[in-house]
Parts: structure tokens; C-alpha cells; sequence
């Protein structure tokens, strides 16, 4: 839980030894030197108090909106003694003028301290139309740990009312009592911290609003579910949820394993608290909630809510609510009466969802993806990026449907937690760092400017989010994203820039321990601004690298040695996963598999052919898409490998041992030489024997690619 500074102890404390104490004015004349002191004490405590009290407020400001807080005074109305209670007025800033408010007080009930929030009114000046408005309140039930007392501290404490409501009109009509509040007490207790006592006091804040919306007629009270019924409503029966939730396509396993734990929670839950019962990141259930919506809505069509001009999912399965817990303000999740009634009726009896003893996720400042091309390194690096910034196990990333993962990765490009560039060769240091810029003046002459380059900007950025503590305006979706985050700096093709040249002095300022924070912090004065910069610790820097253009043994040594390698080799089960094996009756995972075992042979394993080719064929499984992938990424990328030696292509590609030539990708045709020359040259020139066309007809039929295998 986190430190709560707000002195709760001290203020019970202060009323338990400063209630209707004497007092004047310490430098009034005619008073002993002891007199002053003790009256400086009694002013000093006073304003001690009071501070405490206006943070207080200052966090129901945050909390509930309640932007108006009326004074707090410790010495009563003729200055002559400390108050014997302590009282804070809030209320919505619209609402300022009304005689009503939402009030703690503090007040000692036989001679012990202890808080009350109750729903308040003036009793001065106000007439019986407000006094009958006000006591609306008792139309609506009370909530859990609320109480009916009768009274007012100015008068003497209020006493708890035990009546039922009808009796209670009954006598507010007949005079018997003047004023009813619905409240809330939170008595002292040995060895209870001021955490506990925040909240406490703040979820009792949130349930008096309730009675403060209603009496005031708030048309938006914030506790309400949203949206109502009238609203949205997406129309989906308990049946067809019954069939959604057993449909894989719309419903995964970590789906059912949210509702479970939801259900278990009675059904409405934030997403923060989820994280703690069951592990993962509170991100990782907005963004779980979210991505079933859309499931949902893509399957059936149903039509989506409207927030402003924004377009929810998370409203088909879900409504909402803010909530304090463990005093912040979170966003919670309640799920529809149809979708838990469904829930209800399945047997989800083998589901686990007991707490993931996860330790804290942390992966290296400085990785490298490397392997051939089309092995899915610019993807793994959207991968990677989202599990880094969101702080989540890289399986569980790697599980979650392609579009959720580029749908979260944009949306981090978007806020510039993620930069994306490409190294070529003419890469330089003054567009990565800093640089002189050439601009044109006001008459046209030419003058020069230091301008930052892109990893300093985005150095700068970041270090600012960890930083500065200020106040988000946060969606729905990043209600409980904390405020430091990590950020990711991709850099696809690093290999093909001049890294030396590019890093500069970089090259040492990014290494983990000399990192910024870092008990072996260094930085570097930087020649064109002579700026003194330093890489932030919440920069991750990760490089995409294609083994087919350049060997890693050739990489720079010093960056070889500051970055963590991880290999990606063609995989064609991921094919067998996502359903793109098989086109007609050709098993297309094992003749990859296949190829690049024979390339492994006759080259080596650097330069294999990548499974990513071959994915497009998930969604469409025709020969037209095979022919598609071998004209344009597979014959060409064979071509670079061998040279041109065409023979060792035949070998790979199977046409050697094919006997219908008419399947044969490469055809060979023996070459008569007299037949192009004149003369004996063939005694001066080593001509092939042979001459290899490309047979386009093969890519058209399926039995080409069956008989690779």
C-alpha cells in the first residue's frame, strides 16, 4: 500500500488534547512570558491541523471532483477557545452555492476521537423547501456501514438513529427532530495506520456522494454504471453469450480466466486489482477486456457504444464505474447481467486462476533480434516493444492475437513511448545526436543551427516521463498505467549503418550500469551544444539485424559486447499454429522445412528462408498466394544466396530429382556452343554446358511444391 501523507493519527490526536481549550491573542499585552508560549503552542497546533485537513480536501479534489472546500476553523466563533470538533465542507464547484455538502467531521463520542462523513446542510438561513430537498436523501436506501443520526455537532453530537425511514419522516414532520444525515463512522483503533485511515475515509466519501448526487440533483453523478440502459445496449441474450463464450475464435482461455476471477470478486472489478489477484499488469486486462469486445463486435455485428466521438468495445461485455481503491481513483469493470448469467450456467470448475508468483519482469537495456530474413524480427520487435512498455512476460505477448499486439504497438508509436527508425549507410551522427543545420534567415542569407537529432529527442522525452509528477487526463483504457514508463527505440537494419560513426560517444553511455541513476552514471559534453547528456535507465534500445545481408562476426566489437543477441530461425510450426500449413493437399510447413535444410547444407544456416513468407497464407490458402511467395521473396532471395549458381537452386528447390520437367521451377537446357559461335572458341572460352531458365508455368501447380518434398 502506498504512504498516505496525510497525518489522520495526528489529527485524532490534536482534537483528543486541544477540544474547547482557552484562548487570545498571544501578543495582546499583559500576559506572562509562559502565557504566550503556551497561546503560540495553541495557535501553532491549530494551524498544523487545519494544514492536515486541507490535504484532505485537496485529495477529494482529485479524487471525486469535489472542487470547493469551505474554511476550516479551529477556534469557535468568539475566538475565546479551540473548537471542540473540526469540520471540512466539499462540494461540486456548480454546486457552491447550495447550503448542502458532503462533510467529515471531527468529533470525540465519550472522550474517544473518531472521524464522521455525512451528507450535511446549514443550519442557519435555510428555508423548509431546502430543508425538504435536502432530506430526500432518505427516498434512496442507505449503503453498507451507513448509519441515520440525528443532531448536529453545533448543538451536540449527533445520536444514532435507529428508527425505520417511515418513522423517521414521521417525526421530522411532526418537529421531533430537525435534521437527519446519512453517515459514516471511522472510530480510532490501537495500531491502525494512516493508510488504513485514508481509506476508509475515502471510500466512505464515495458512498455519501451518492446521496449528494441524488439530493442535489447531480444529472451525471460519477457512481452510477456507465452506460445506462437507455444508453447502449448491445442486445446480446444470455444464449447467444453462452455461444460466444464457447466460440475460441471470439473467447480465449485467459478470457475465461478474467470472468472467472471477476466472478469470484462478485462481478465487477478494476482491472489493477485483477493484476493482484491473478498476476500480469493492469494493462494487460484493459487491453484483454478491450480485445474481446471487438471479438465480439466483429463476429456479430453488434452496434458499438459512443463515448463522445470515440467508439467503445469494452462497453459490449462490460459497464462502468470510478471507484476509490486503496485510495486512488480507478476505473471498474461490472460485468452485463446477460454475459454473468451465461457465465453462471458454464462449468468452469477446472479453470486455475489462483495468483501468478511472477517476479518483477525485466529484460536487457540493449538487445539485439538477429536471424534471416523473413523470420518475423520487425514483428517480434512490436513484440517486444509492447511487453517492455507495459511491463509483461514476452510469452504472454506472444500469445495474444497479432491484431491486439500492432493495435496496442501503434498506439504506443502514437504517445512516442516507441520510435521506430532504419539504419543505411549513409546514417549519421548529427541525425541520431545533434547537428548543425543550415536555415534561411528573414533576408534570405543562410545561418546555422544546433538541432537535436532523433535519439536525443527521444532521450529527452523520456526522461521527463520519469521525472515529472504530473497530473494525466487518462481514458478509460490507461486509468491504472503508472506514471513511470519505459520506452523503446527500435532500430530495424542496425547492422547496415556505421555504428561507430552513428553512436559516437554512445557507445558507452548506453551500457546498463552507466545508464543515468546508475551507481556508475556517465555522460558525456556533447560537441555541437556542449549539452552534458546521459541515457535515461527507462530507454530500451532494440536493433533488428538480417544475418543474410552481413555476419554478425563482422559487427562492431564494441557493440557486439553491449548488446544481448537473440536469434530467430525460420520456425515453420508457427505455420502449423496459425493454421497456414496447408494449401490443397501440399503440407507447406514441411517443405520449408525441407528447402531450408538443404540450404543449411549446401550454405549455411544464416541464410535459410524465414517462416513470415509463407503467413499470408492463413488467411488465404490458394496456389495463387504460393506462386505470389516464391516469385517475389523465395526464388529472388535464392538467387542472392547462390550467385546465380543455379544447379545448387534445382538441388534446393527438388528439381534435380523431378522427371516431368514441366514442374521443374528451373529448368536447365544443354548449350550447343557451334550453334552460337563460329570457329573453335569452346578452345578458348570455359562456356557452361548448360543454360537455366525460370519456369513460371511450375508456380502455377500445386505438384511443383509437393514433389520439393
Amino acid at each position: 500500500m502506498d504512504t498516505i501523507d496525510i497525518n489522520y493519527k495526528g489529527i485524532l490526536n490534536y482534537l483528543e488534547n486541544n477540544q474547547e481549550v482557552p484562548y487570545s491573542d498571544p501578543n495582546a499585552g499583559g500576559i506572562s512570558k509562559d502565557e504566550k508560549e503556551r497561546l503560540l503552542k495553541v495557535k501553532t497546533n491549530g494551524q498544523i491541523v487545519v494544514a492536515e485537513m486541507k490535504k484532505i480536501a485537496e485529495q477529494c479534489k482529485q479524487l471525486y471532483e469535489l472542487n470547493e472546500s469551505l474554511r476550516i476553523d479551529w477556534l469557535d466563533g468568539s475566538n475565546t477557545k479551540t473548537k471542540k470538533y473540526l469540520w471540512l465542507q466539499m462540494k461540486y464547484k456548480k454546486y457552491k452555492d447550495s447550503p448542502i455538502s458532503v462533510s467529515l467531521f471531527v468529533q470525540k463520542n465519550n472522550g474517544n476521537a473518531l472521524f464522521r462523513v455525512s451528507l450535511e446542510i446549514k443550519n442557519a438561513g435555510v428555508d423548509k423547501k431546502e430543508i425538504a430537498r435536502y432530506h430526500s436523501h432518505l427516498d434512496i436506501p442507505i449503503e453498507d456501514g451507513m448509519v441515520y443520526v440525528s443532531g448536529s455537532n453545533q448543538w451536540g453530537n449527533p445520536d444514532i438513529i435507529t428508527d425505520s425511514v417511515r418513522k423517521i419522516k414521521e417525526k421530522l414532520d411532526s418537529g421531533l427532530i430537525r435534521k437527519v444525515q446519512p453517515s459514516i463512522l471511522i472510530e480510532s483503533s490501537e495500531g491502525k495506520t494512516n493508510e488504513e485511515y485514508n481509506s476508509e475515509i475515502m471510500s466512505a466519501i464515495g458512498k455519501i456522494i451518492k446521496c449528494y448526487d441524488y439530493v442535489i440533483g447531480n444529472s451525471n453523478p460519477r457512481n452510477l454504471y456507465w452506460p445506462s440502459i437507455k444508453e447502449y445496449d448491445p442486445g446480446i441474450t444470455k444464449d447467444k453469450w453462452l455461444e460466444l463464450l464457447n466460440d475460441e475464435s471470439v473467447t480465449h482461455l485467459e478470457n475465461i480466466k478474467m470472468f472467472k476471477m471477476m466472478l469470484y470478486l462478485g462481478g465487477e472489478s478494476t482491472c489493477a486489482n485483477l493484476a493482484e489477484k491473478c498476476g500480469k499488469s493492469a494493462s494487460y486486462y484493459n487491453r484483454l477486456g478491450s480485445a474481446f469486445g471487438k471479438r465480439v463486435h466483429d463476429k456479430i455485428g453488434c452496434r458499438l457504444c459512443k463515448d463522445g466521438s470515440t467508439e467503445r468495445y469494452f462497453t459490449i461485455p462490460f459497464v462502468g464505474r470510478y471507484i476509490i481503491e486503496n485510495h486512488n481513483k480507478r476505473y471498474s469493470w461490472k460485468l452485463r447481467e446477460e454475459l454473468r448469467e451465461a457465465l453462471e450456467e458454464m462449468n468452469l470448475s477446472n479453470i486455475d486462476i489462483t495468483t501468478e508468483n511472477v517476479s518483477e519482469i525485466s529484460y536487457d537495456k540493449n538487445m539485439i533480434l538477429y536471424g534471416p530474413p523473413g523470420t518475423g524480427k520487425t514483428y517480434s520487435s512490436a513484440i517486444y516493444a509492447v511487453a517492455i512498455c507495459d511491463k509483461l512476460d514476452i510469452n504472454s505477448v506472444k500469445a495474444m492475437d497479432y491484431d491486439d499486439v500492432m493495435s496496442r504497438y501503434k498506439e504506443l508509436l502514437n504517445s512516442n513511448r516507441v520510435a521506430f527508425i532504419t539504419f543505411h549507410q549513409s546514417y549519421s551522427y548529427e541525425e541520431f545526436i545533434e547537428g548543425i543545420k543550415p536555415v534561411l534567415d528573414d533576408k534570405g542569407g543562410i545561418g546555422y543551427t544546433i538541432e537535436d537529432g532523433i535519439f536525443k529527442k527521444f532521450c529527452k522525452s523520456a526522461s521527463l516521463s520519469e521525472t515529472n509528477e504530473k497530473e494525466l487526463n487518462e481514458s478509460v483504457y490507461d486509468e491504472n498505467l503508472s506514471l513511470n514508463n519505459n520506452y523503446v527505440f527500435i532500430i530495424d537494419e542496425i547492422n547496415r549503418g556505421n555504428i561507430s560513426k552513428i553512436f559516437g560517444e554512445l557507445i558507452t553511455l548506453i551500457e546498463d550500469t552507466k545508464r543515468e541513476g546508475m551507481d556508475e552514471q556517465a555522460s558525456a559534453m556533447l560537441p555541437y551544444s556542449s549539452d552534458i547528456f546521459s541515457v535515461p535507465s527507462n530507454i530500451y534500445i532494440l536493433g533488428t539485424m538480417n544475418t543474410a545481408d552481413r555476419s554478425i562476426a563482422l559487427m562492431d566489437t564494441a557493440l557486439r559486447r553491449r548488446f544481448r543477441f537473440i536469434e530467430m530461425m525460420p520456425d515453420a510450426d508457427v505455420l502449423r499454429k496459425i493454421g497456414a500449413d496447408k494449401v490443397e493437399d501440399l503440407n507447406v510447413a514441411m517443405m520449408l522445412e525441407k528447402i531450408n535444410e538443404r540450404i543449411a547444407f549446401l550454405y549455411d544456416r544464416e541464410h535459410t528462408i524465414g517462416h513470415a513468407f509463407f503467413t499470408k497464407l492463413a488467411k488465404s490458402p490458394t496456389i495463387e498466394t504460393l506462386e505470389s511467395i516464391f516469385e517475389k521473396s523465395v526464388i529472388p532471395l535464392l538467387q542472392e544466396y547462390f550467385y546465380e549458381d543455379y544447379q545448387k537452386i534445382q538441388f534446393v528447390l527438388g528439381d534435380s530429382g523431378k522427371s516431368d520437367s514441366s514442374i521443374k521451377f528451373i529448368i536447365d537446357e544443354k548449350v550447343n556452343i557451334k550453334d552460337v559461335f563460329k570457329g573453335n572458341v569452346e578452345d578458348v572460352i570455359d562456356f557452361p554446358e548448360k543454360k537455366y531458365v525460370i519456369n513460371k508455368a511450375a508456380f502455377k501447380n500445386i505438384e511443383s511444391y509437393k514433389q520439393i518434398i
